[in-house]
């Protein structure tokens, strides 16, 4: 035949070589443009990791997410608990994995605005970023239902009057709770004893079995002790009153304006490289599980208000956290820089 003659068989068997491996190419592309996209995400269930143990408010939270997000994907969104070194295990995995989507993290603010500056982190902090948020964590000073101070003025007079006597737990050092108490009896001029303990379960124990005279903690964790008259909030770390504690006073309005500053704030992060489309999507996926009655209903069981940030409203409310706490962080000794 006339093209065996003129390009011979070697090449003719080169070319028909090149030929198949482009439609072999062409079908991978194809596949990948169905099934593998952004524009096709998710094609698989999607792992949400939680820095924190199974069973505590922080968890649930997570889960109920998780719940509601399945059903809005499509795809289910597996939970993955992984505590340990404050959270930055699971932050760590999220660093480690493939910027596709298919692994993303719970997290608080307090990421950004607290332990980036006041821990050497194994990883840029950069590399993590907010997606969506979802809930606020009321956090506040309170004590036992029978205790013989009825307001944070009679907390801060025992303090003054006993230095050294007045002890109070925490669920870890660094944190928001732990945080905004220690600005607190700094302002006052206490000297108070801070003691941590491994998580909110374990303080939860030790504020409720007497062995500390007041805590530092998650409203959500103290909510059917507060109702059944076990405990009592003294102020909440806000600029404004809770609307299911009303007569509990927030600390702004007492007088304590940076312990308001130390909030904490639920959502959804992921690795800084995720395509922009999948970001998009898992923010309109959040915003959507928001809009359900029945989350917002189980979050207010908890004692969790719903709170919901798109990406951008998000990252734009971690920077101006940062600028108001960074100070305080410098103040107190803590802050070790940024990366």
């Amino acid at each position: 035949m006339w093209f065996l003659k003129k390009f011979g068989r070697k090449k003719i068997s080169m070319i028909g070589k090149i030929l198949a491996l482009t439609i072999l190419m062409c079908s991978g592309s194809f596949t990948r443009e169905a099934f593998g996209s952004p524009q096709n995400y998710p094609t698989k269930p999607i792992e949400l990791i939680i820095p924190w143990s199974a069973g505590g408010a922080t968890d649930i939270i997570g889960r109920l997410f998780a719940k509601y997000a399945s059903q809005e994907f499509g795809q289910t969104v597996v939970v993955t608990n992984k505590t340990g070194a404050g959270g930055i295990l699971a932050t760590s995995e999220i660093v480690k994995a493939p910027a596709d989507g298919y692994k993303l993290l719970l997290q608080s603010i307090s990421f950004h605005v607290i332990q980036a500056k006041t821990e050497k982190l194994p990883f840029n902090p950069s590399l993590i970023i907010p997606i969506a948020n979802f809930t606020e964590g009321i956090q506040g000073c309170v004590v036992k239902g029978d205790s013989p101070w009825k307001n944070f003025g009679d907390l801060i007079e025992f303090g003054r009057k006993n230095p050294g006597k007045l002890t109070w737990s925490h669920a870890g050092v660094g944190i928001p709770p732990h945080m905004a108490m220690e600005v607190a009896m700094e302002k006052a001029g206490i000297k108070a004893v801070s003691v941590p303990y491994k998580g909110t379960p374990e303080a939860l124990a030790a504020f409720l079995g007497g062995h500390v005279k007041a805590g530092s903690m998650a409203y959500s964790a103290l909510k059917d002790q507060v109702a059944a008259g076990k405990a009592r909030y003294l102020t909440i770390w806000r600029d404004t009153r809770f609307e299911e504690i009303p007569d509990v006073p927030c600390s702004a309005e007492l007088g304590f304006q940076e312990s308001a500053k130390i909030r904490s704030f639920f959502g959804i992060y992921s690795h800084r490289d995720v395509p922009k489309e999948i970001v998009n999507s898992i923010e309109d996926v959040s915003k959507k599980v928001c809009m359900k009655p029945e989350f917002k209903n189980d979050l207010n069981r908890m004692g969790q208000p719903l709170v919901f940030l798109s990406s951008s409203e998000l990252s734009e409310f971690i920077s101006q956290a940062g600028a108001q706490v960074t100070p305080i962080l410098k103040r107190l000794g803590l802050y070790v820089g940024e990366k």
